[in-house]
């Protein structure tokens, strides 16, 4: 039984070695072009609604992710099919080498986008907490100033023999 083990797992790495050394063709046109063609409609389609009708962000947002769902989804669909063609023996290791070599670049890009989402995120903070700050319509220096106020108030009434109080623009 461990000869069978081994012959087994033997046969597994020379497929594993064998899907590395072939080219990978399992990426094709037909997908792109779809991809296209659809955003291309989808566009079209978009622009003929909002003539006739009234457009909320949630539609445009639904009709686009639905876009590209479909997009990625042809993509995938030819993927698997060219590579099942093309690779009969060893697809399944070539599709797992693909995702392999794929994940690292779709990682990456995730984290491009959460980093602009932050950056906008914070350049919509200081715009809002300037857009406060001048419906408040406070003084700028109003912490400095009262304190001045204060100080030349506690002096007036200060007895002769105790030290002048100290102001904020000391």
């Amino acid at each position: 039984m461990r000869e069978l083990q081994r012959a087994l797992a033997d046969i597994n790495a020379i497929r594993s070695q064998m899907a590395l050394e072939t080219q990978f063709r399992g990426y094709g046109p037909r997908s792109t072009a779809a991809s296209g063609l659809l955003a291309l409609l989808v566009a079209g389609g978009e622009a003929f609604w909002q003539r006739s009708h009234a457009s909320t962000a949630e539609v445009f947002l639904a009709v686009w992710l639905t876009t590209a769902a479909a997009a990625a989804s042809f993509s995938i669909l030819e993927t698997v099919i060219r590579t099942r063609r093309m690779h009969t023996v060893l697809w399944k290791q070539k599709i797992q080498m693909a995702v392999e070599h794929f994940m690292p670049s779709m990682v990456v890009g995730l984290m491009v986008l959460g980093g602009v989402q932050l950056i906008m995120i914070g350049i919509m903070g200081e715009y809002i907490g300037k857009v406060l700050s001048e419906i408040k319509a406070r003084p700028v220096y109003f912490v400095a100033e009262h304190s001045v106020r204060s100080a030349q108030g506690l002096a007036d009434r200060a007895p002769a023999d105790t030290p002048p109080a100290r102001t904020a623009a000391e």
